[in-house]
């Protein structure tokens, strides 16, 4: 998290590896977290955000879209801490 006030908005990249699985799998799941933080760009502020996403086995089932919604608030709670 790079924190810029100069920037007119957050500007946000994901980093999902191929061992997440698919591209049709890494694109739902980068549109996903995209909705979830156009929603939440006012929590954000100006800056540059890297969202990186591990997961151990391309087996796994997507979380729910409430699930992200959950882990993305935690970690920007964790975030306005620092």
């Amino acid at each position: 998290m790079l924190r810029d006030p100069s920037l007119p908005a957050p500007q946000v990249a994901f980093a999902i590896g191929r061992p997440f699985g698919s591209a049709v799998r890494r694109n739902r799941l980068r549109r996903q977290l995209r909705a979830i933080l156009t929603a939440r760009e006012i929590d954000l502020g100006p800056g540059m955000f890297l969202i990186g996403v591990n997961n151990p086995s391309r087996h796994t089932p997507l979380p729910s879209f409430a699930q992200l919604s959950s882990d993305v608030e935690g970690i920007l709670t964790k975030g306005r801490g620092r």
